[in-house]
């Protein structure tokens, strides 16, 4: 999800015009869909693609921590976002080797279940 509202096209530039509910959305189907059943699927699609997701300037406040109400388009809530979004590129180069290491131990333990629904 992150990734997807940072960099949809993995290119590492922003396109502010991705929803975070395309983005989970993405994510879900390139992540979880194929090892859910029809029940579970049915679920995180209606969820996902629902009204339980904010729109992306109020997610990225959210995730930021600014208001964005105080003054929208001002040069501070837009200072604010673009802080946001390079703090998610930093977290998501962070979490690679992790998420990598993860896999390994868990293939290691014998943990890693890739079968599909």
């Amino acid at each position: 999800l992150y990734r997807a509202l940072v960099s949809p096209t993995g290119g590492g530039g922003v396109d502010r015009r991705v929803k975070p509910s395309d983005a989970a959305l993405m994510a879900y189907r390139l992540q979880l869909r194929d090892y859910h059943g029809w029940a579970l699927r049915s679920f995180y699609t209606a969820f996902l693609s629902g009204r339980m997701m904010p729109g992306r300037e109020e997610m990225m406040s959210r995730l930021g921590g600014y208001d964005r109400s105080a003054g929208a388009g001002t040069a501070m809530v837009e200072e604010s976002q673009r802080a946001t979004e390079e703090d998610l590129r930093r977290l998501l180069k962070a979490w690679g080797p992790l998420l990598e290491r993860w896999e390994g131990v868990f293939a290691e333990l014998g943990l890693e279940d890739r079968r599909r629904v």
